[in-house]
């Protein structure tokens, strides 16, 4: 399940696990058997078409360009006469994909990839939701690059260039918003099915990397 932005409401992907996931919130009679067994929550079911959903409080900020713009740049010290990249660290732990440690490492590579090639950029960090800002404030520390503590949706509209490693949801943000997106797809996960489009390039391998990178 995931909590809609300037919401209290939840939206489910994985409908087919439906029952699993409810089980996991605790929203299911553990004897479904007898009537009287009530210790479990009740939960209300609404469906949202969650790509209008977005796609409206993009544009929403949008409108609030200017205003944001201003607001963010202060806030974090960037230049005016510098592009915004905004770097979606990946939540491989969290996912159970790796344990911590490798985490940190890829999450690293891809912010040394970034530090060579695209250097004279304003840069921000962008944590997804389960990730916590005390976690990696030791990239903080050592490159000096800082973790919004803004919903990613209140900065995406002001970026030039999404930066990640996984696939991603917000992926479909930055299209909403005209903005390009790049993936260092190096590890070959399953879970990553991405293929190229207009904005959007899918890299996997490290080899010959600068010539296949975007250019603002």
């Amino acid at each position: 399940c995931r909590k809609i932005p300037n919401s209290k409401n939840y939206i489910s992907f994985f409908e087919k696990d439906f029952v699993s996931i409810l089980d996991n919130l605790n929203c299911l009679p553990r004897n479904p058997f007898t009537p009287g067994n009530l210790k479990y929550k009740k939960l209300i079911i609404k469906y949202y078409n969650e790509e209008k959903h977005i796609r409206n409080k993009l544009n929403l900020q949008r409108k609030k360009f200017d205003k944001r713009k201003k607001i963010i740049f202060h806030k974090y010290k960037l230049s005016n006469k510098k592009k915004l990249i905004i770097i979606g660290l990946t939540n491989w732990h969290k996912h159970y994909i790796t344990n911590l440690k490798e985490d940190y490492l890829r999450n690293e590579v891809m912010i040394k990839i970034i530090l060579k090639y695209y250097k004279k950029y304003n840069l921000l960090i962008s944590l997804h939701p389960k990730q916590k800002i005390k976690d990696y404030y030791w990239i903080v520390k050592k490159y000096k690059i800082k973790i919004i503590s803004e919903p990613l949706i209140h900065v995406m509209p002001i970026a030039n260039l999404f930066i990640t490693s996984f696939g991603s949801s917000v992926l479909q943000w930055a299209k909403i918003c005209k903005i390009k997106s790049i993936v260092f797809n190096f590890y070959k996960d399953k879970n990553i099915n991405i293929k190229n489009s207009k904005g959007l390039i899918n890299i996997t391998s490290k080899k010959n990397i600068k010539k296949k990178l975007i250019r603002l």
